[in-house]
């Protein structure tokens, strides 16, 4: 039924898309504060669609831009947690829209504002934080900027933010409500090098409207810069950056497999990313230290991805090989957690089903990807995951415990196979559809209920 539903769904889009001009480029999100539309301000640019006036409309003091973004996706996963939890029968829908108001009163002076709104649908047995927030501030936050060749910023107020490659800090843009974060912020940037010093508190989005608030339990804080080695070519084809960081952060009811507790991290880690005509790469080493109750924190990550595309070749295939190397507590009983935190990562890290949360594990992630055309894009890919640690648990979204430790001896968790189409319809309208079968491996056997999952999601968007 799946397949017949992705085939069907595929050949539509695809026959859809045929007749797209070569030139669609694909809508984006979800950072519209770095869109600068100053260049609007000539009368002769405000021309085209219905909505670029909006993109500028001139005040006494400044301009303002205004935005939006439109969602509906559908998910239906069937037999969740490999039959264990309680499945829905027909899927749900999620519906997000996100208006935005950009206001440049000065030069170097600007207040950006993003509204979320995001009911819903058939989401069982109730939904979750993270499904549906009927209306709230996502973001709100003053600029303010100094100084020409070396620009320091000042940020203050909430923002969605990512670090780096989103592994650690990220927006969990797949889901219907996104993370967001009450913040302060100086920042340094130079060209493509940037510095800059954080702190903040997760907010918790609620199913309410108007009730988000700043976490009392969790804070952030962080020294980051990003430094341009080779300096990218205008076709971005060739670039070599790299990330140093350390990111600091408490939880006073942090939740492992074998205790809850305060939690006091520190992570220290480095990434060298790149791009080389054909060839990407992007390697990033973590280490963290600190303590857990009475426990000393010792654990580690090691996150490695490298791709290829032959550009030559009929559809221009694209081949990707991520592995991780995610560190699990070895003994409940001694003093030391060795558990990794991946902090407020992507949800969907491995997936778009986003079951598995990157704790306790070792993956090897093999992909292809096809481009029928500028506007259609396939891939195919599959997700070996194993348990790193037989002593610690398989963690799910949000580092919820889907199966303790203590429940089988085996590593081998499931082999994950998906398939994703993309595809772009005009500037503004971009779908995607997906299927994931995650069949039961011998650890999920041993532990409980073994039930092949199956996930199906798709979803159209609209920006401008």
């Amino acid at each position: 039924m799946y397949r017949n539903g992705i085939l069907s769904i595929a050949l539509l889009l695809v026959s859809w898309t045929t007749s797209l001009s070569q030139e669609t480029e694909k809508a984006s999100g979800p950072f519209r504060y770095n869109e600068d539309r100053s260049f609007l301000e000539a009368a002769d640019q405000r021309e085209g669609q219905w909505w670029v006036p909006l993109k500028y409309i001139s005040t006494t003091k400044g301009y303002i831009t205004t935005g939006m973004e439109l969602r509906a996706r559908y998910e239906k996963l069937e037999n969740a947690n490999w039959g264990m939890n309680a499945g829905d029968r027909d899927g749900y829908l999620w519906l997000r829209a996100l208006p935005t108001f950009d206001w440049h009163p000065m030069e170097r002076t600007r207040f950006f504002g993003e509204f979320i709104l995001a009911p819903a649908v058939d989401v069982e047995p109730m939904p979750s934080p993270i499904d549906e927030d009927i209306s709230d501030i996502l973001q709100a936050f003053v600029d303010i900027e100094l100084g020409s060749e070396d620009v320091w910023r000042f940020r203050l107020g909430r923002q969605i933010t990512e670090f780096g490659s989103g592994r650690l800090i990220s927006t969990r843009y797949g889901t219907n409500v996104l993370r967001s974060f009450d913040t302060i912020e100086l920042r340094k940037i130079r060209d493509q090098s940037q510095t800059f010093i954080f702190y903040g508190r997760p907010v918790e989005a609620e199913i309410g409207a108007f009730d988000d608030q700043w976490s009392r339990t969790q804070q952030l804080w962080s020294l980051y810069a990003t430094i341009d080695l080779i300096e990218r070519t205008d076709d971005a084809s060739r670039s070599v950056g790299l990330d140093l960081y350390y990111i600091g952060s408490e939880n006073t009811q942090a939740v492992f497999d074998e205790a809850t507790g305060r939690e006091l991290r520190h992570t220290f880690g480095t990434r060298l990313y790149g791009t080389w005509n054909s060839w990407s790469w992007n390697p990033e080493l973590f280490i963290q230290l600190g303590e857990f109750g009475e426990k000393r924190i010792e654990a580690w990550s090691l996150a490695m991805q490298i791709g290829y595309q032959i550009h030559d070749l009929v559809f221009e295939p694209g081949f990707d090989l991520k592995v991780d190397f995610i560190s699990g507590d070895t003994d409940p009983n001694d003093a030391k957690l060795g558990t990794f935190n991946p902090l407020y990562p992507k949800l969907k890290y491995f997936g778009e089903s986003g079951v598995i949360a990157p704790y306790n594990l070792i993956d090897i992630h093999p992909s292809l990807s096809l481009a029928f055309s500028p506007q259609v894009n396939l891939t195919f890919d599959v997700d070996f995951l194993w348990r790193y640690s037989r002593d610690d648990a398989l963690y799910g979204a949000g580092g919820s415990i889907l199966r303790p430790g203590s429940a089988g001896s085996s590593r081998y968790l499931t082999t994950q196979y998906e398939g994703i189409l993309e595809v772009v319809f005009t500037n503004n309208l971009a779908g995607t559809a997906s299927y994931t079968l995650m069949p039961p491996g011998a650890f999920v056997q041993e532990s409980g209920e073994a039930e092949t999952m199956h996930f199906f999601g798709c979803e159209l968007l609209y920006i401008y």
